[in-house]
């Protein structure tokens, strides 16, 4: 469906990429300026674990739908315009 866009196989490494940095910055939309050392810690081994590193080696879309999700529930907990609220009906 891609190749109607122009986009081939040339293409995937870039789009590894970003997916990549898609899900880096969606691990990290939820951390706060003031971690604990501990926090920081469980968070760093979790992030270099073999599963994690595994998923962004291979640039799954597994990754990808985790960024969504996590812009999802960002989103919702900031209270953002995007999302209906109770008081509009």
């Amino acid at each position: 469906m891609l190749y109607l866009l122009g986009i081939n196989r040339d293409h995937t490494l870039y789009f590894g990429i970003v997916i990549s940095i898609l899900f880096i910055t969606g691990l990290f939309l939820f951390v706060s300026a003031h971690i604990e050392k501990f926090t920081s810690l469980v968070l760093t081994v979790i992030i270099f674990s073999p599963a994690i590193l595994f998923g962004i080696e291979r640039a799954n879309v597994d990754l990808f739908m985790f960024f969504l999700l996590s812009l999802a529930i960002f989103m919702m907990n900031k209270n953002h315009v995007f999302f209906l609220d109770s008081r509009l009906y």
